[in-house]
């Protein structure tokens, strides 16, 4: 599948699972839970997860993450992809770039792109994105 389509669907599957894009914000604030060095308190993880499932859930990540990596790396040695851009550069834009409804809905509404806009439509505008990438 054209790396293009891997960033759309990343974009539909977070405006089809936002809480999923909220709960990743949370944690980049340091707000993961008690006992982390956030501000969080008993009561305030919604997941209700314990240290284990939040440790297994960063290895998933890591290693979903690392295989990305190395995905976009392949595609730059077969020219899908610009070769002179670090691969973790190219993955965290992408990746960002997919959940920006969800993570930026105020600017984004700013910048009049409405509720109403289909998550198609976007994923449509990121494929045009990362196609424009290709060298």
């Amino acid at each position: 599948m054209p790396l293009a389509e891997v960033a759309a669907n990343y974009a539909r599957a977070a405006a089809a699972n936002p809480d999923g894009i909220r709960l990743l914000i949370w944690e980049a604030m340091g707000d993961t839970g008690p006992g982390d060095g956030g501000s969080g308190d008993a009561g305030s993880d919604p997941a209700g997860s314990d240290p284990a499932d939040a440790e297994e859930t960063s290895t998933l990540r890591t290693e979903w993450m690392g295989q990305f990596v190395e995905d976009i790396r392949a595609r730059q040695r077969t020219g899908e992809m610009p070769p002179g851009v670090d691969p973790r550069v190219l993955g965290l834009m992408m990746f960002a770039a997919a959940a920006a409804p969800v993570a930026f809905a105020p600017v984004a509404a700013a910048m009049g792109i409405e509720k109403s806009q289909t998550a198609d439509w976007y994923a449509d505008q990121l494929t045009l994105l990362v196609r424009a990438l290709s060298p």
